[in-house]
């Protein structure tokens, strides 16, 4: 595969299509990723049986498994769009998210004999919706088209320096953009990827059994990793996010165990690994969030002490209740123009 750059990307599946990658899974399944492309076409069909159609909503509510990602590949693929559902939601919480987002759950029992239609140049199609964290009143539901998906995936590979001599862990949760730009990245650098359920045991078992040379997780994640043990003296590079204050020296503690993690920073509007820390800086520079924008045409700033950001990872907008457009109003009071007629995202972050 020729320099990631170099690479003129259709549509999100082509990242896997044109990828040597393998991905393993739990099940104990290794599917090259082509292979993967392929599976994906199939579930396309029985899609378009089910009447999914170009920009219909489709809830996607799975762990980290392949039937997950052949639906991922299978939207993109046909311009239907993804709402990543938290898999930690109740009942009432996913049911009230597919409600205002217009989607329907797919059945994936569902066997339709449908001409395949696939969308060629899909990059500014609408593709995904996550979902902000919600803690003061309901998530927002944040719209990414493919092209900033597929963009953002390219700047990540070429600054983390993914290539085909990785071995990746993808344990994230693939309902959040940390997990999702995780694995999309690694797959795309050709990457040998371990797609697993985090668990403790399970995941410190595949940390024995594969040599990781690279993975993201939470500060929790890698503190829980750590008490079990598990082998990660050959990670090179593993953006972590912070969550948990009490757990301010998990830098210095993998760093002991030969492990390098480095602050990063992220959110659903701007995607995740938006900024990483300088991986040779010492375990007290890769111990705060923020560091170097990972994309060439990303910028920052600060004004009345709020970080403003701009860059081709940045969403399209948010999704209007019931999910047939985006919210114009609500999208603005979060945007700001510069004398200059840029435009930047406010993130509320000081």
């Amino acid at each position: 595969m020729a320099s990631i750059r170099e690479t003129t990307f259709q549509n999100v599946a082509d990242l896997f299509s044109m990828s040597d990658a393998v991905l393993v899974f739990d099940n104990g399944e290794e599917i090259e990723s082509k292979e993967l492309v392929r599976r994906a076409e199939q579930r396309l069909g029985q899609l378009r049986a089910q009447g999914f159609a170009q920009g219909d909503r489709l809830a996607l509510h799975r762990g980290n498994d392949v039937e997950a990602l052949e639906l991922l590949i299978a939207a993109a693929l046909g311009g239907i769009v993804i709402v990543a559902v938290n898999t930690k939601y109740s009942q009432v919480e996913v049911d009230d998210l597919v409600a205002r987002s217009g989607a329907r759950h797919p059945q994936l029992s569902h066997h339709g004999d449908v001409e395949l239609d696939v969308c060629a140049d899909a990059q500014d199609l609408p593709f995904i919706i996550f979902t902000t964290s919600g803690t003061t009143s309901k998530p927002k539901m944040v719209l990414h088209h493919q092209r900033s998906v597929i963009e953002h995936t390219v700047d990540i590979v070429d600054h983390f320096g993914y290539s085909e001599a990785d071995t990746v862990l993808m344990a994230l949760p693939l309902c959040g953009t940390f997990g999702l730009s995780s694995l999309i990245a690694a797959v795309a650098s050709g990457a040998r990827v371990v797609v697993n359920q985090f668990s403790v045991d399970g995941t410190s078992a595949l940390t024995h059994r594969e040599q990781i040379t690279a993975m993201n997780g939470s500060d929790d994640m890698f503190h829980r990793l750590l008490l079990a043990d598990a082998d990660l003296s050959h990670l090179r590079i593993s953006g972590y996010a912070q969550f948990n204050t009490s757990l301010s020296d998990i830098v210095s503690r993998a760093e002991v165990k030969g492990a390098t993690l480095t602050g990063l920073y992220g959110m659903s509007e701007v995607q995740a690994l938006f900024s990483l820390r300088d991986p040779q800086l010492d375990s007290d520079g890769r111990s705060r969030a923020g560091g170097m924008l990972v994309s060439p045409r990303a910028s920052a700033r600060v004004v009345d002490g709020e970080l403003q950001l701009r860059g081709p990872s940045l969403f399209a907008g948010y999704l209007q209740e019931g999910g047939d457009a985006v919210d114009d109003e609500l999208t603005a009071q979060y945007m700001v123009t510069d004398d200059d007629g840029v435009v930047w995202f406010k993130t509320g972050d000081l």
